[in-house]
């Protein structure tokens, strides 16, 4: 995955998406530039993330293969 695609906020691989960092906190959930990416994506992980409050099903949408989504 290019650097690009991922969002500032979060550290991402080919397969993954971690959001873990209080400083540069998220409000929404990360979405990366493209849909074939997003389609890659098995593992998403949110932690310590005070503004970050829900997830709904269009949120996943485009994460079609995801199989592990852990929210803390």
């Amino acid at each position: 995955m290019s650097a690009e695609a991922c969002p500032s906020y979060c550290a991402c691989s080919s397969t993954r998406i971690s959001c873990v960092d209080p400083e540069r906190g998220i409000n929404a959930f990360p979405v990366l530039q493209s849909e074939a990416e997003m389609e890659n994506i098995t593992d998403i992980y949110i932690a310590n993330q005070g503004s970050f409050s829900s997830i709904n099903d269009k949120d996943l949408h485009y994460y079609k293969n995801l199989r592990n989504l852990y929210r803390n």
